[in-house]
């Protein structure tokens, strides 16, 4: 009977515990409501990233060939092809980035952005070369490249435009204002 008494004792005294801890601990999920509901989307985004390097075009068409360089959210940088040639090994950022009504997971179609070339400082029409010069230009006669995914699926080509995998490329006046691929850094 000691014995049963004493154990009594404890389970009382350690379920006493228990709920005064209970008591001054947060609720679950207590700490979710101090984040706002992007944050919280960001959060849940990393969490299912499975450590793909991710990247974007932005969301407003903003920015003319001498802003292209800098509309890319922290911790991403203006695009060059080559980082975003093959989107299927890349992961796209749905919260930063614009998307269409069946992107899915995935980077919209048929819309433009600005693109890094990897060339010297080119204010020509030739795509893969003209960068609005370097990116510093917004001048109407100077030219950049801009890429898009394209909605032909076909084996054709356009007019003025080079298909590159799935991206359509071409030449576009500094002047003009339009989205810009951007990708993690």
């Amino acid at each position: 009977m000691h014995s049963f008494k004493k154990s009594l004792i404890a389970l009382v005294g350690l379920l006493a515990l228990i709920v005064t801890l209970l008591a001054l601990a947060p609720p679950v999920g207590a700490q979710s409501r101090d984040l706002d509901d992007l944050e919280l989307r960001r959060v849940i985004e990393v969490l299912r990233d499975n450590g793909q390097r991710k990247f974007y075009l932005t969301k407003t068409a903003d920015y003319n060939g001498s802003q292209a360089r800098s509309a890319c959210a922290e911790g991403y940088h203006m695009a060059s092809l080559w980082e975003i040639l093959d989107p299927s090994n890349l992961r796209y950022n749905r919260l930063l980035g614009f998307t269409r009504a069946d992107s899915g997971l995935g980077p919209p179609n048929a819309t433009r952005g600005w693109i890094r070339t990897g060339f010297d400082a080119d204010a020509s029409a030739t795509v893969g070369t003209g960068n609005c010069q370097a990116w510093t230009s917004d001048h109407f006669e100077d030219r950049g490249t801009s890429v898009l995914l394209t909605t032909d699926w076909s084996t054709t080509t356009h007019e003025f435009v080079t298909r590159i995998g799935p991206w359509v490329a071409g030449p576009f006046s500094c002047f003009n204002t339009t989205r810009v691929w951007c990708v993690q850094d």
